[in-house]
């Protein structure tokens, strides 16, 4: 037997491939959403255990690695079921995998790179996985540093168009600036949903360079409503800071509407402005950046 610790709880792991799991994870599942209205399941460590061979000779498996296609199972018979009861209904899972997207509407990715590294990179690579960042604040540390982290993961967190994880527990242990940080992320995010929700994330296309400590996430919406975001962190909020951006990456939605020739900026403190730019060298765009540490450039959209 497998066993794992969680603070003072030891569990033993169960095999996913048998029967009989399975028809105790389907059952819970099925039975939260008819008897208590949930929307939602989420399947912890799914897409995050390793997967451990199995030799019981009892189990209903024909195979010792069976592991992923007994947890396909349980998601696919999980969501036509609850989807049945309430055709909103969605699973998401801890961490991420591709042979399991097809059922899934989230993935839990945790909120650090000693555990995940590629979010950009998985993002990129499919953009219609929504990923669901933990932005809670670090246990493990204080003061500055714990705000500082806490900044660079709802930040993070915003570029790659996230859901927040955000236990409502940990907000009262909040200090009156990481507070005030968070409520105004919180509203940007949800600001940012149409986006988010209909465009596709680009991650660096267009961007040809930046200042030192600028990060920039492009996203591009097509069909009705054009259009091209910048999603840029600013994080020290450094005065003259910049980025410079290809020109035929936002020329496009320039010649459809030729009224779009500046930026639309929308900072994380929820104002609106014109963004002027000037005539473009070399086929490139310089866009002069305000002290925020978060905003939004774009052109062809309402944000």
């Amino acid at each position: 037997m497998y066993h794992e610790t969680y603070g003072p709880h030891e569990f033993v792991v169960l095999c996913p491939s048998n029967q009989a799991w399975q028809r105790r994870l389907i059952d819970a599942a099925v039975w939260m959403v008819r008897s208590y209205g949930a929307t939602g399941i989420y399947l912890d460590q799914l897409g995050s255990a390793e997967p451990f061979a199995c030799f019981d000779p009892e189990h209903s498996h024909t195979d010792i690695g069976l592991f992923n296609q007994g947890y396909m199972r349980v998601l696919d018979e999980v969501l036509t079921k609850i989807r049945a009861i309430n055709p909103r209904a969605f699973l998401m899972i801890e961490n991420c995998g591709d042979v399991y997207g097809s059922w899934v509407w989230g993935n839990l990715t945790w909120n650090g790179e000693d555990y995940d590294e590629f979010y950009n990179m998985y993002k990129y690579t499919f953009p219609e996985y929504v990923q669901v960042n933990m932005v809670n604040p670090r246990r493990n540390l204080e003061g500055e540093a714990r705000e500082a982290r806490l900044h660079a993961d709802l930040n993070r967190a915003l570029m790659l168009g996230s859901v927040f994880w955000l236990g409502m527990d940990k907000v009262t242990s909040l200090s009156e600036s990481e507070r005030a940080y968070v409520d105004a992320a919180v509203a940007l995010r949800a600001r940012l949903t149409p986006l988010f929700g209909g465009g596709v994330f680009a991650d660096s296309e267009g961007v040809v360079a930046c200042s030192s400590g600028v990060k920039v996430a492009a996203w591009r919406v097509s069909g009705c409503g054009n259009g091209v975001a910048y999603v840029v962190v600013n994080a020290s909020r450094a005065k003259g800071a910049w980025i410079e951006l290809a020109l035929d990456a936002v020329d496009a939605v320039s010649a459809a509407d030729p009224g779009t020739t500046d930026f639309t900026l929308l900072g994380i403190d929820g104002t609106t402005s014109r963004l002027p730019v000037g005539e473009p060298a070399c086929d490139v765009i310089r866009v002069e950046l305000p002290e925020c540490e978060v905003c939004v450039l774009s052109r062809g959209l309402a944000l």
